[in-house]
């Protein structure tokens, strides 16, 4: 059965993802699950299209979570997160479950302090006022460090003005090819070819069923097909 949840899922007080939750959700792009401690076998197996799972630090993961979950490893892959972990299926086929349980840790930690960045940024935005203002600060902070850039860094050519200009660039860590959740399925399909990471003996039925192609046992692209995987001229 195949769900068309492209929609993003706010699940705050979920405290554990049972098995085969999201089976098949095919169209499922976002899920967020804050509280949740664990995620059961087979959880999100052939979410083709899932970008982003919002997870716990503390999260446990199955085994099998992950499983023909497509988009989320070309995502690991082009942050230079391993998918071929060695790990196997109950049919002997690649389980990518561990390389994409790192790379949503990561990618996590990193919007975390993507967030806790820009709310720095939006502050110093409020307080930031030019030399010769005698009005207050539009906002205040209780926080040290904060309240040092505001009370000395200050005005048009103090360090609060180059800081909020350059802050932008360093507000996560990079790695590979850089955040490409919100790129289109050709986009990424284009990626995974470029690294040769489809792979036809685990996915076969998926790969013409989500991007429509058919590769060899090398990644290599030999043609596009229907979703029933017949060559398409």
């Amino acid at each position: 059965m195949y769900m068309d949840w492209s929609e993003a899922r706010l699940l705050p007080n979920a405290n554990t993802v049972g098995s085969n939750a999201f089976d098949s959700c095919c169209c499922l792009r976002k899920v967020a699950l804050p509280s949740a401690r664990s995620i059961g076998e087979d959880a999100f197996r052939a979410c083709y299209d899932l970008r982003h799972i919002t997870l716990h630090p503390d999260v446990e993961v199955d085994k099998y979570a992950f499983l023909r979950c497509l988009s989320l490893e070309v995502l690991a892959a082009s942050t230079n997160f391993e998918i071929d972990t060695g790990d196997k299926d109950e049919d002997g086929d690649n389980d990518p479950t561990r390389g994409i349980t790192r790379y949503l840790k990561w990618i996590n930690q990193n919007d975390l302090h993507k967030d806790n960045l820009y709310d720095m940024l939006a502050l110093l935005k409020l307080c930031n006022k030019d030399e010769d203002d005698d009005t207050p600060a539009r906002a205040s902070t209780s926080d040290p460090i904060m309240k040092f850039l505001v009370e000395k860094g200050c005005g048009k050519v103090g360090f609060a003005a180059h800081f909020l200009k350059f802050l932008p660039q360093f507000h996560f860590e990079k790695r590979g090819m850089g955040d490409l959740r919100g790129k289109s399925k050709d986009e990424l399909l284009k990626v995974a070819l470029e690294l040769k990471m489809l792979r036809e003996r685990d996915n076969e039925e998926a790969n013409a069923e989500h991007w429509g192609v058919r590769v060899d046992s090398n990644g290599e692209f030999v043609c596009k097909v229907n979703s029933e995987g017949e060559p398409i001229s």
